[in-house]
């Protein structure tokens, strides 16, 4: 689901590395929420930033984890073995965030679960 708030202001940047920054938001709001549960991707205006959010309904990350996600190779979730994840996506996305100008959040999502907020400057 896309949410908005009316018409938004445009961001300059490079589209590229926006668009990557959300799909790894949104790619782990899928695999990390249970089947059946929605992932929401929003965006807002919240004084001159726009923000954009990917919040899921999965099992959220423990308050002392939280300070780690953004670190090359951290993986909160230990028991994945897969090959598909390496622990980059979050540490990639936080540093494209840095280039644009930006910056990333961590939130828990009312109810439970996690929201990752990409806040750009706007205008």
């Amino acid at each position: 689901m896309l949410q908005g708030q009316g018409c938004l202001p445009a961001v300059f940047g490079d589209m590229e590395r926006i668009s990557h920054i959300l799909s790894v938001f949104l790619d782990n709001g899928i695999v990390y929420a249970p089947r059946g549960s929605s992932v929401t991707l929003s965006a807002v205006m919240q004084k001159h930033n726009l923000v954009c959010a990917v919040a899921d309904h999965g099992p959220g990350i423990p308050g002392e984890e939280k300070a780690h996600v953004f670190e090359t190779f951290y993986r909160a979730d230990r028991s994945r073995k897969d090959k598909e994840h390496f622990g980059l996506g979050l540490s990639v996305a936080w540093e494209l965030a840095r280039l644009l100008g930006g910056r990333i959040r961590l939130a828990d999502t009312p109810g439970g679960g996690c929201t990752f907020l990409l806040e750009l400057p706007a205008g």
